[in-house]
C-alpha cells in the first residue's frame, strides 16, 4: 500500500500524464486539419487518435473515428506489427454541403445514382418520376423526397401527362388531328414515362367514309358529303336533326303528334313522351312511302278517351315503326296498317314496339289487302276483346292479305287469353302469324 505521500505523488503523476495525453490529442487534431486526405500518421499521434475513448472513435486501432469533423481510418499496419496507423480521410461533412455523408440518402443534387424506381422498387406498384432531396432545414433533411414519384399509380397527378388508362380526357384528335388509340408510356420508359404515346394515332378522319371520327358528330357515308339531310358536308349535325349509328342514320326530331310525310327526310325521331290530342284519332299518321318513325323508347299515350297510337296509311308502303311504347284507348288501335281494294301498304315493318290497349281496340291491326308486313320483337297485349294481332281477311277472297309474318312476339302479361296467343289471322292461311299458346 502507498503512504499518503506516495499516493499523492502517484495522483500527481497521473494528472501530469493525462495532461500530456490531452496535449498530444489536441496537437494531433490541430495538425490533422491541414493534412491532405490519404496522408498517414503512426506512433503516438496515431495512438492518440485511434485509441482515444469518448470522442466518437473506437477503443482499439481499427475502423473509423471522426474528430473535429475529420475522418480517420485506423488499422494495424503492417499487419501483425502492433503499430497503429491512422490514415487521414476527407473532412466530415454535414447535411447541406452537397456531399453524401454517412447517414444521408442524398445531399442537394447528390443522389448516389438513386432514382424513383430504385427507391420504390419494393412498393406495389413501383413508381417513376422526379426524385428530390429534402433540404437541410427540413425535419427529414438529406433524405429522399419521393412525393413527385407518381408515375405508375394509375392516377394522372404530379408531373404526369397521363398514367395508365388515365389520359386526363385527352384523345388522339386533340394531340395529332388524327384518330386511333392514344396510349401512355409506362414507368421505366427512358425520358418518356407517363407521357402520351401517340404511335397509335394513325387513322385519318375522312368526312363521308361512314365512320364517325373524333371531330365529327355524324357521318352518313355520302360521297361527296352534302347538306340538307341531317349530316352536313362537314359531318356535323344540322339543326333539328338527330343521327345515330355508322354510317349515320339521320332524321328530323319531333316532339308532338303530327302527320309524317317525306318533306326532305324519310326518318323521324321522337324526342319525348307525347299524348294524342282529342282532335286526333291517332297521334302519328304516316302518309308517304319509305317513312321511318323511331320513338327511341318514348311513350305515345292514347289520351283520356278514344285515341290510338300510329296509323300507317295505304299510301305508305315500305314504312318502318320501331322502338315505340304505345298505350291505346277506347276502340282505337295501337298501330293500324291500312289497305283496300284500290291501294294497300306493303312491306311495312313493325319492330321492337310495346303496345297495350285499354279498351276494345287491337294492339296491331293489319287491314285487308296489306301484304308482306313484318312484325318482329313486339310486346303486344290486346284489350277487352282479347285481340292483340289481327290480320283482317274475313269475308275477302283468298290472297288479299298475305305474306305477313310475326316473329319473336310475346305478351309480358302472360295472359293466355291475350297477347300472341289470341291472334286472328283470317281464313286463307297465307300469313305466318297464327302463333298458338303452349
Amino acid at each position: 500500500m502507498f503512504s499518503k505521500k506516495g499516493q499523492g505523488a502517484l495522483e500527481l503523476l497521473l494528472l501530469i500524464g493525462g495532461a500530456v495525453l490531452v496535449s498530444v490529442i489536441a496537437i494531433t487534431i490541430i495538425t490533422s486539419a491541414s493534412e491532405p486526405a490519404g496522408q498517414q500518421t503512426t506512433g503516438n499521434s496515431a495512438e492518440a487518435i485511434c485509441r482515444t475513448r469518448g470522442i466518437g472513435g473506437p477503443s482499439s486501432c481499427t475502423g473509423q473515428v471522426t474528430i473535429n469533423k475529420r475522418v480517420f481510418e485506423c488499422k494495424i499496419d503492417p499487419p501483425g506489427s502492433g503499430q497503429c496507423t491512422a490514415s487521414f480521410g476527407e473532412e466530415a461533412g454535414e447535411c447541406g454541403d452537397g456531399k453524401l455523408n454517412p447517414g444521408e440518402d442524398c445531399d442537394g443534387s447528390e443522389f448516389n445514382s438513386a432514382t424513383c424506381l430504385s427507391v420504390t422498387q419494393n412498393e406495389d406498384p413501383p413508381r417513376d418520376g422526379s426524385i428530390e432531396c429534402f433540404p437541410p432545414e427540413a425535419i427529414n433533411g438529406c433524405n429522399f423526397d419521393i412525393s413527385d414519384c407518381t408515375c405508375g399509380d394509375g392516377i394522372k397527378n404530379g408531373g404526369d401527362d397521363c398514367d395508365g388508362i388515365d389520359l386526363g380526357g385527352e384523345n388522339c384528335y386533340n394531340l395529332t388531328r388524327k384518330d386511333g388509340e392514344l396510349g401512355c408510356y409506362p414507368p421505366g420508359t427512358l425520358n418518356t414515362f407517363c407521357t402520351f404515346d401517340t404511335s397509335g394515332c394513325n387513322i385519318d378522319i375522312v368526312c363521308g367514309d361512314g365512320k364517325i371520327g373524333s371531330s365529327e358528330q355524324c357521318d352518313d357515308g355520302e360521297q361527296p358529303p352534302d347538306n340538307g339531310d341531317g349530316c352536313s358536308s362537314t359531318c356535323q349535325l344540322e339543326v333539328n336533326y338527330f343521327c345515330q349509328g355508322e354510317p349515320s342514320e339521320c332524321g328530323l326530331e319531333v316532339d308532338s303528334c303530327i302527320p309524317l310525310s317525306g318533306s326532305g327526310t324519310n326518318i323521324y325521331f321522337l324526342t319525348q313522351d307525347v299524348s294524342t290530342p282529342d282532335a286526333y284519332s291517332y297521334c302519328f299518321s304516316i302518309a308517304s312511302p319509305g317513312i321511318t318513325l323511331d320513338c327511341k323508347g318514348n311513350t305515345i299515350n292514347g289520351g283520356s278517351s278514344d285515341e290510338g297510337g300510329i296509323r300507317v296509311n295505304s299510301t305508305a308502303s315500305n314504312s318502318v315503326v320501331r322502338n315505340c311504347d304505345i298505350i291505346a284507348e277506347g276502340s282505337f288501335n295501337g298501330i293500324q296498317v291500312r289497305g283496300n281494294s284500290r291501294e294497300n301498304a306493303s312491306n311495312v315493318k313493325l319492330e321492337n314496339n310495346t303496345i297495350h290497349v285499354n279498351g276494345t281496340g287491337k294492339a296491331i291491326f293489319l287491314e285487308s289487302y296489306v301484304t308482306n308486313a313484318l312484325l318482329i320483337g313486339n310486346d303486344v297485349c290486346g284489350g277487352t276483346t282479347d285481340k292483340s294481332i289481327v290480320i283482317n281477311n274475313a269475308g275477302n277472297p283468298q290472297g288479299q292479305s298475305s305474306g305477313n309474318t310475326c316473329a319473336v312476339d310475346f305478351c309480358s302479361h302472360g295472359n293466355p287469353n291475350s297477347g300472341v296467343c289470341k291472334n286472328i289471322v283470317g281464313d286463307n292461311g297465307n300469313n305466318d302469324c297464327d302463333l298458338q299458346c303452349p
